[in-house]
């Protein structure tokens, strides 16, 4: 029961973990579309004003660098904690299998 609390609070850190990384390539997918918009606007003779442009750039590298961490850190943390945590799980419960089958056979060996 503790394994499976265990794994569930694990698999839950993993889900969020993936939407979170999700979250931040959306934003950065969004942020480079942004900064094509921004460059043809001003490429048709609409001038962009230069806090705008530092603002967008500023956000699009932002955006690269928490993709990066946030993918990374699923990857190298909680992917394999999860990974773990079921493999343990299987374990476990193929040795209360196992229990439950000697059990069984020393019940049906018992004359009674």
């Amino acid at each position: 029961m503790r394994l499976e609390n265990s794994l569930d609070s694990l698999e839950e850190t993993a889900r969020s973990s993936r939407r979170n990384a999700m979250r931040s390539v959306v934003a950065l997918c969004i942020c480079t579309a942004g900064a094509f918009v921004l460059n043809t606007v001003e490429g048709l003779g609409s001038p962009v004003p230069p806090a705008i442009g530092m603002a967008w750039v500023l956000a699009t590298w932002a955006a690269l660098i928490s993709s990066i961490v946030i993918i990374a850190r699923y990857w190298h943390t909680h992917r394999p904690a999860l990974e773990r945590g079921r493999t343990d799980l299987q374990i476990a419960m193929f040795g209360e299998l196992q229990r439950q089958i000697a059990e069984l056979n020393r019940r049906l060996d018992k004359p009674a």
